[in-house]
């Protein structure tokens, strides 16, 4: 009996190692359901350029734009510059499910520096179903961190946040001329969400009410007085909703913990067999 099980409990890690190692090198790349990255558009407003046109409602000095080694991702970025009135941009995306859950990313950047701003129409990026924004980001200009509002409730109080969660332990920064991306995780079955900062935790979850069936706008705002630093502007790119989590999987610390007992237990039953050879 004692001979036979062992060949059995051999198999069997043999297939629980394989298993688990087939699931780290699963390919867990998100569906794209829409989106937008704007390389496909020519320069200029963004409202009028071929692609823009009947897609996004811009001002006149919202701009699609392709300076070198600049865009997140492809070659082209909406930049949204110097005014001395606010400017803005905006989408309504088709497709986007109204069941389900899904995913929403998009990067930011700061072409400025918090002190090029003013305490009156920070630049910002809401999110919301058309009538109600649910989360929106703001640039703050008494310091360089963005504030993260979310309205649980249609016409309730707005939650701000301006610093990560105690696990994290470092302010919501945004670096000039750096890239920062944003994902939010939306579960309509549920009506819950989650934020996301640069891959790292914002809120895990909070619960949201009086909203319509599904978030599908996007509306950008911005007032960087043209008094600020030559050049400055907001820009933005890679905009997409995707059918599962769009960041980089990482395996639970269970998992790893798994993994590494599975990995010992074969050592161990390798050597004994030696030792017995």
């Amino acid at each position: 009996m004692k001979t036979h099980r062992q060949p059995n409990l051999r198999r069997a890690v043999v297939v629980a190692f394989f298993a688990l190692t087939a699931a780290f090198a699963h390919d867990s790349r998100a569906a794209l359901i829409a989106g937008d990255n704007f390389d496909t558009y020519e320069n200029g407003r963004l409202q009028t350029v071929s692609g823009g046109t009947s897609v996004w409602t811009s001002s006149t000095t919202t701009l699609v734009a392709s300076a070198t080694g600049v865009a997140h991702s492809g070659t082209k970025y909406v930049e949204l510059g110097t005014t001395a009135a606010e400017i803005s941009a905006s989408r309504t995306f088709s497709g986007v499910p109204v069941t389900g859950t899904y995913w929403v990313q998009f990067s930011v950047q700061a072409n400025f520096t918090n002190t090029d701003l003013n305490s009156t129409n920070r630049p910002q990026i809401r999110f919301g179903d058309g009538t109600n924004n649910i989360v929106t980001i703001l640039f703050r200009d008494d310091l360089d961190v963005f504030r993260v509002a979310y309205v649980p409730t249609v016409g309730d109080a707005t939650t701000n946040i301006d610093t990560r969660t105690a696990s994290i332990g470092t302010d919501i920064k945004y670096t000039d001329n750096q890239w920062h991306t944003f994902t939010f995780g939306i579960d309509l079955t549920n009506q819950t969400a989650s934020i996301y900062l640069d891959g790292q935790t914002v809120i895990s979850s909070f619960t949201f009410s009086g909203y319509g069936t599904t978030f599908r706008k996007f509306d950008i705002r911005s007032l960087i007085p043209t008094s600020a630093s030559d050049g400055s502007s907001l820009r933005i790119d890679s905009i997409g909703f995707y059918d599962t989590n769009p960041l980089s999987t990482v395996p639970e610390a269970s998992t790893w913990a798994a993994f590494a007992g599975l990995v010992a237990l074969a050592l161990g039953l390798f050597a004994r067999r030696h030792r017995r050879a």
